[in-house]
């Protein structure tokens, strides 16, 4: 477990790296909101190519999960690494958001659906993603985080309808702490980790929210906690551990994400030391349930 003055320098250092709160809050319609949201998670094949349509989408420090260091932020950044494909350059996406939600005050939201894409000469690329969005400046919705997973081939999901809003109008989270929400945050990511020691498939159904989803083993989500749960068993042989580096959290106080690097629980004495610029990271969206809980929505 990282003790609070770590967590609150890190809280600090994503202050200083841009993903912060913006100040003030303003009225408007959740359902409006969410609707905005989930038209701007659509893309389409002749919105352009792939190494133009998702950077548009990034907030200025936004960041797209890759291997190694994720020092390649904001449009530019999220380019750059799509770059690394020199195809990508001639390649086509489709992105198709299957659900989400936003939080109380309206301002952050998550997605998480399908982006597949189509090379020049013909082949596809398949892959599963979810994001982080938060709305910007200009009132425009733009990714903090996402993360894009290779799929396989087969029957995709359907749309799955957002909860229906009890309280339409969005709230005003004046006076919440964002820095104090992300350390409560990434408490329970240390701890679903530390869980995971015991029991991999019980700390995953423990720390999912009841409408949690996930990618399985085929190209179809799974959703709930017994779903999820069944995915594990049997557990990696070697376990899992995980551990918060950097997150942010909503101004309401009800969602944020953490992402960290992941890796065996236990390490073969024989096997070469994790290498940082070629280590990956997991991307965790959290919602609070309605006990306070921290529980996952998308991981």
């Amino acid at each position: 477990m990282l003790p609070a003055a770590v967590l609150l320098t890190l809280a600090a250092h994503l202050s200083v790296a841009g993903i912060a709160r913006i100040p003030g809050s303003e009225a408007c319609d959740l359902a409006e909101r969410r609707a905005e949201l989930f038209k701007r998670a659509a893309v389409s094949e002749d919105d352009g190519y792939l190494t133009s349509t998702l950077p548009r989408l990034f907030a200025e420090q936004g960041l797209m999960l890759t291997a190694g260091p994720l020092d390649d932020r904001g449009p530019a950044g999220v380019a750059r690494v799509l770059g690394r494909d020199t195809l990508n350059a001639t390649t086509r996406a489709r992105m198709a958001t299957i659900g989400g939600d936003i939080s109380a005050d309206g301002m952050d939201g998550f997605t998480y659906g399908y982006v597949d894409a189509r090379r020049a000469n013909g082949d596809s690329l398949l892959a599963w993603y979810h994001a982080y969005w938060r709305r910007g400046k200009s009132g425009q919705w733009e990714i903090l985080a996402m993360a894009r997973r290779r799929r396989p081939p087969g029957q995709t999901s359907a749309w799955k309808p957002p909860a229906v809003l009890v309280k339409p109008e969005c709230s005003d989270p004046r006076g919440v702490d964002t820095s104090l929400v992300l350390q409560e945050i990434m408490a329970a990511d240390l701890a679903f980790s530390d869980s995971a020691a015991r029991s991999v498939s019980n700390a995953f159904a423990m720390f999912a929210s009841v409408d949690a989803a996930k990618s399985g083993k085929e190209a179809a989500y799974i959703y709930g906690k017994e779903a999820i749960r069944e995915l594990f068993e049997p557990p990696p042989p070697a376990g899992l551990k995980w551990e918060p580096e950097i997150g942010s959290a909503a101004r309401s106080g009800d969602f944020g994400f953490t992402v960290g690097a992941a890796g065996p629980r236990t390490v073969d004495a024989t096997a070469p030391p994790r290498n940082p610029a070629t280590a990956g990271h997991y991307f965790t969206i959290w919602r609070r349930d309605t006990g306070g809980r921290w529980r996952f929505i998308i991981d």
